[in-house]
């Protein structure tokens, strides 16, 4: 099934493989696609509802749902807030980012970056994906070079898209990238509802900072943990406590 709408230049379009939305006409358009559950979790539906309207933005989700039962969002949404939930509360966090002993960074120029755990166990960050030039050498797609990276002990840390917490041998402890909010596979919606901003290390404790984006629907989800705020990372419990705090949100990549 396929449905399509456009007015003057923008378009949007909804198929089995996901939904569309683009500007300009047949010969050079610029668009992008999304999956239907990222189109009815909140992403572009504002940019629809300005484009088009708000009848044009109710037939895209009456589409999509062609794709996605209605109930199963509604159990996507519910177990993503309950794992949230879980998350126990830690005011410390705030100070942690406060006054860190090192930051996140990012590649400054183009080509590859190296990333040292010490002269003889790095990582080198390339377009393609990240090599461990250690004893034991490995390639992964993450982190890229559009991710901010921090070295603490035996672990790195990255987000963008996502967070992950990364063994100096290149073995993922904690790879939430995912671009669908399903369980299992990125249970806390990071990269596709919760985008990961920097990082921040006091002592042994990692600790990154989180925002909402204007799209997200779940307002359910953005009343438990807010805009904005923090979680901290752990080799060995993954998220390991989260604090809600609009301090730093303006300190985003």
């Amino acid at each position: 099934m396929f449905w399509k709408m456009t007015t003057g230049p923008h378009g949007i379009s909804v198929d089995p493989s996901g939904v569309t939305v683009w500007v300009g006409d047949r010969n050079s358009p610029t668009g992008t696609t999304m999956s239907h559950l990222q189109f009815l979790d909140g992403t572009h539906q504002e940019r629809v509802r300005q484009e088009h309207g708000d009848s044009v933005l109710s037939r895209a989700i009456s589409e999509c749902h062609r794709y996605v039962e209605p109930t199963e969002l509604e159990q996507l949404k519910s177990a993503r807030l309950e794992k949230w939930r879980a998350i126990s509360e830690d005011k410390t966090l705030e100070g942690i980012a406060a006054k860190p002993d090192a930051t996140g960074s990012t590649a400054r120029t183009d080509g590859d970056w190296s990333v040292e755990f010490n002269p003889l166990e790095r990582v080198v960050i390339d377009a393609y994906g990240s090599t461990w030039t250690a004893a034991e050498r490995c390639t992964t797609k993450h982190p890229s070079r559009g991710s901010r990276v921090l070295v603490s002990g035996d672990w790195l840390y990255a987000t963008g898209p996502g967070v992950h917490i990364i063994h100096k041998t290149g073995e993922p402890v904690l790879s939430a990238c995912s671009i669908e909010p399903a369980i299992g596979i990125n249970p806390w919606g990071f990269f596709h509802c919760v985008h990961a901003q920097n990082i921040f290390r006091s002592g042994a404790r990692v600790v990154v900072s989180y925002s909402l984006p204007a799209s997200a629907a779940d307002r359910d989800l953005r009343r438990v943990i807010g805009d904005n705020g923090l979680v901290e990372l752990c080799p060995r419990r993954g998220i390991a406590a989260r604090f809600t705090t609009d301090r730093f949100s303006d300190r985003s990549v």
